[in-house]
């Protein structure tokens, strides 16, 4: 199966997920049977951060946490990416926030991650160096989230970065287009620290609830034979 005919069907049903089904939280509706196909799904998510429309960028991350059994590079090459695109921007340019909300699906993809022993060291791996990054000077507002799923797992040195992040927010001033107070970030870090089951569980019942809402049960035919037909080529697909 080749590149162009696998994209040519994604695009038939690559908007109505990114605008319309994420909306609710149902674009696990058209990723969850994509993400089977490792091959497939790993081709469109690096095509999808080739796009200028953060909407695309945004599925594609998404996409990642939905992919069984990911290559373990893929997390940290597509933040890279982001990265650099965040960069080059003017310090106030609003485009700057596409990328917040980028990064946000990548945060959420690497906590799917960690659900998966083959994944979980890859997914250690991004969301410290996004909480690091960020008290280095390179916001991202879902830092706390990383820092979240860290202490969930009681991974590795996340005591110690956790007292680091919590000086970060108590002292930091950052500039940059979302404006953050740091507020997010401070009640995070307190809830945290005095070990809140409910603040532990916030990201484990978000990923609980886009698995439920995966559930195709409701579709009409046009948009079954849609997915149908986008999987039909994924199981196929072989990359060049």
């Amino acid at each position: 199966m080749k590149e162009y005919d696998l994209l040519a069907v994604w695009f038939r049903v690559a908007d109505w997920a990114a605008y319309d089904l994420s909306k609710n939280g149902d674009e696990g509706i058209v990723l969850k049977p994509l993400g089977i196909h490792a091959n497939a799904a790993t081709f469109i998510a690096r095509s999808a951060f080739t796009s200028s429309v953060y909407m695309h960028r945004k599925i594609g991350a998404n996409l990642l946490g939905w992919i069984q059994q990911p290559p373990l590079s893929l997390l940290g090459e597509l933040f890279q990416q982001e990265v650099e695109r965040d960069s080059q921007l003017e310090q106030d340019d609003l485009k700057r926030l596409d990328s917040q909300s980028v990064v946000e699906d990548l945060v959420f993809s690497a906590a799917f991650w960690m659900r998966n022993i083959h994944s979980r060291t890859a997914a250690i791996e991004f969301l410290q160096t996004l909480v690091e990054r960020t008290i280095a000077g390179e916001y991202w507002n879902t830092a706390s989230y990383a820092m979240t799923v860290l202490c969930q797992y009681q991974t590795r040195g996340c005591g110690d970065l956790l007292h680091r992040f919590q000086r970060f927010a108590a002292t930091a001033s950052v500039k940059h287009p979302c404006k953050p107070s740091l507020s997010q970030e401070k009640e995070f870090t307190e809830s945290l620290l005095a070990n809140n089951p409910e603040t532990l569980g916030t990201i484990d019942s978000l990923l609980d609830q886009r698995l439920q809402s995966a559930n195709p049960e409701n579709l009409d035919k046009n948009s079954r034979d849609a997915i149908d037909q986008l999987v039909w080529y994924a199981e196929r697909f072989t990359p060049t």
